[in-house]
């Protein structure tokens, strides 16, 4: 079953957390609060390549995500959580 990681702190991503273990590539990231400062990096070494990022907290931050984040609304997000089997907060 996949799983939205839904990630709060910029930290979470770092090479040494435990994250990076349950993710597989059918799951998909999305960078919420102060996550968000990551969607300005690169995130290609990631198992998953189904990144996101909420607008509104992209814009709260001044953060440009990189073309290899997607940008969502609130709304996208509930969806989000719709279409994947499980949702887990970082």
């Amino acid at each position: 079953m996949t799983t939205l990681h839904i990630l709060t702190k910029p930290e979470q991503l770092d090479q040494h957390t435990p994250l990076l273990s349950y993710v597989t590539q059918q799951d998909a990231i999305l960078l919420t609060q102060d996550a968000a400062y990551r969607a300005n990096h690169s995130l290609r070494d990631l198992p998953t390549k189904q990144l996101f990022v909420l607008h509104d907290d992209a814009a709260a931050r001044g953060i440009q995500p990189v073309s290899e984040i997607q940008c969502i609304t609130y709304a996208q997000f509930v969806q989000l959580t719709f279409d994947f089997g499980n949702s887990l907060t970082w």
